[in-house]
């Protein structure tokens, strides 16, 4: 289960991370305001999720395993995991079609309890059979023995209800990538498929609260069902789901109460449609996850630790923060989110990123390096620096030149701007050739996914060319790389354990700046209140993000909506 393959599964589930350029075809025909009357809530996603391909058409398929073509947005209503992630404490486990899960003293085998009142969809009982399959499928065929392979045997049932997995290694973090992006698939739909990954899988069966009422390639619609497991749902009765078009599109069509919900942005969206309407609702709900600046820590100039401390604390993360003006949080100088990590933060990395000119200069001082006629020297060499920027990613076209400008205003160092195309950059990042990079810094999940790319392992070429993350080859100490084993392998429910590695964690990688955490990443999230109301806030979600693009959130979501019926 590598990371490529994680990030094709968020490719797929991700319905609305950013707004595609694409046509808001398919008008409604009723108005918001009687539809809401009547239960329906509309959603505007994009057609690809992951990508902006320039389409407005929906494709007709649910299976999130397709090699070509991708699936539909908000599968997350329809297929779930056995736990999902919460905002607490940096992200915990909360149990929907699992009860539990105990670990062995070892962490080698987990033991899950399921529930026992699931029907699938078509009436189906869920039960092991379900995740047996959905699990011997996300982890492949099993090799005893085999540090590179998961599991040592094929994952079993002891009961109807029971569910055994046994790896080759300490797991115990394993459920936060399976909450994250492994739901689990009827076994008695998908084991009779001959190759899982050209199924098109029309109609849908699944666990979620809602099943396919009716298709067309720009209007979805989603029925609530009565039978769902999780309890009724009292308001939202039926989810129709359109194209949400360009920005300015599903601004408006949002401002007229013709979108109930959607999500996206881009740089000043928190100021221009909030503006639009006094209806007009738009937050970012912190993941864990931060971008910034990333330093090739393996060459010269950044292998000098403390020439990265200096163009770390020259950076003002709150002038990018408005430039970008899409309402982020800023996280710590560790890469922490101050909301989400709060009880686990320590000094001097417990508040949001600063700038500290006198900090910066006196590092610069520090690492040997000089600065002439704004180029970077030493020993006679000179390093002239460019910061690379994906030219698909508008928020990052936003912060390059700002951070250029402020490393030329405190250290006097020109660094070029240089916008690149999104295969040149990607390949760059993988080939390592880069000084400087924006791309991202740390993620979410977990405590320990927080950090996991850093691990000293990852280092090695073969982890590198699977995407295994830590592209700058940051070298983290033995002292760090031993503290990310101990929190990859204690349990998940151990909070005080994994606080007080955390804390440590945090400090080794903020005296070691190995990059630049100026922006916190989170669900961009957009609705009006003409027609729905009970969207919860960033500071009052401990426990879900209003999102329609993952597993967990849109569920929770929907139970706490209710019509405008005024």
């Amino acid at each position: 289960m590598s990371e490529i393959s994680r990030r094709a599964f968020l490719a797929t589930i991700t319905a609305g991370t950013g707004l595609a350029l694409v046509g808001c075809e398919g008008a409604v025909q009723q108005s918001g305001s009687a539809k809401a009357r009547e239960g329906i809530i509309t959603l505007g996603a994009n057609p690809t999720p992951g990508q902006d391909s320039g389409t407005n058409q929906f494709v007709e398929n649910w299976n999130i395993y397709i090699s070509a073509g991708g699936a539909a947005p908000a599968v997350g209503l329809i297929w779930e995991p056995l736990f999902r992630i919460t905002n607490k404490e940096g992200g915990t486990l909360a149990p929907v079609l699992g009860e539990s899960v105990k670990y062995s003293a070892d962490g080698k085998t987990a033991t899950y309890k399921l529930r026992q009142d699931v029907t699938w969809s078509d009436g189906e009982r869920f039960d092991a059979e379900d995740v047996v399959y959905s699990y011997n499928e996300v982890f492949g065929p099993p090799k005893a023995g085999d540090a590179t392979t998961f599991l040592r045997k094929k994952v079993y049932q002891t009961d109807d209800f029971t569910v055994v997995c046994e790896y080759n290694f300490p797991n115990t973090q394993q459920d936060t990538n399976l909450a994250l992006y492994y739901p689990i698939l009827p076994q008695h739909v998908y084991a009779k498929q001959e190759d899982r990954g050209k199924f098109q899988d029309k109609k849908p069966v699944g666990t979620g609260p809602c099943r396919l009422s009716t298709y067309s390639p720009q209007r979805i619609t989603l029925e609530v069902r009565d039978d769902y497991w999780g309890g009724r749902i009292e308001g939202v009765k039926k989810i129709e789901i359109v194209p949400h078009g360009t920005p300015a599109n599903v601004q408006s069509a949002i401002t007229k109460g013709d979108i109930d919900w959607a999500m996206g942005g881009g740089p000043g969206v928190a100021k221009t449609f909030t503006g639009m309407d006094p209806a007009n609702a738009y937050h970012v709900y912190p993941s864990g996850s931060t971008r910034g600046v990333q330093f090739q820590c393996s060459t010269a100039p950044f292998d000098n630790e403390q020439l990265r401390i200096a163009f770390r604390d020259a950076v003002d993360p709150t002038v990018i923060q408005a430039s970008i003006n899409t309402g982020y949080e800023i996280p710590t100088a560790a890469g922490l989110s101050p909301l989400l990590f709060a009880n686990m933060l320590t000094a001097p990395y417990d508040k949001p990123m600063v700038q500290n000119v006198d900090s910066a200069k006196a590092a610069l001082a520090e690492s040997g390096y000089a600065v002439e006629d704004g180029v970077l020297t030493k020993d006679g060499k000179k390093y002239p620096l460019t910061l690379d920027v994906n030219l698909n990613e508008k928020e990052d076209i936003v912060a390059g030149p700002v951070l250029c400008s402020q490393w030329k205003q405190v250290l006097g160092v020109d660094v070029k701007y240089n916008g690149l195309s999104d295969k040149t950059f990607n390949d760059n990042l993988a080939k390592h050739k880069y000084r400087l990079v924006i791309f991202g810094t740390t993620f979410n999940g977990s405590p320990y996914n927080t950090y996991q790319a850093y691990l000293l392992e990852n280092l090695d070429p073969a982890k590198q060319a699977m995407g295994y993350g830590n592209q700058g080859l940051w070298p983290i100490s033995d002292e760090g790389n031993e503290l990310l084993h101990d929190l990859k392998e204690i349990p998940r429910d151990d909070l005080d354990k994994t606080a007080d590695l955390i804390r440590r964690l945090q400090v080794i990688f903020g005296d070691s700046a190995p990059v630049i955490p100026y922006q916190g990443l989170g669900a961009q999230v957009l609705w009006t209140t003409k027609n729905w109301n009970g969207f919860p806030l960033p500071d009052a979600v401990d426990d879900f993000r209003p999102q329609f693009d993952s597993y967990g959130d849109p569920v929770q979501t929907i139970k706490v909506l209710a019509p405008n019926r005024t």
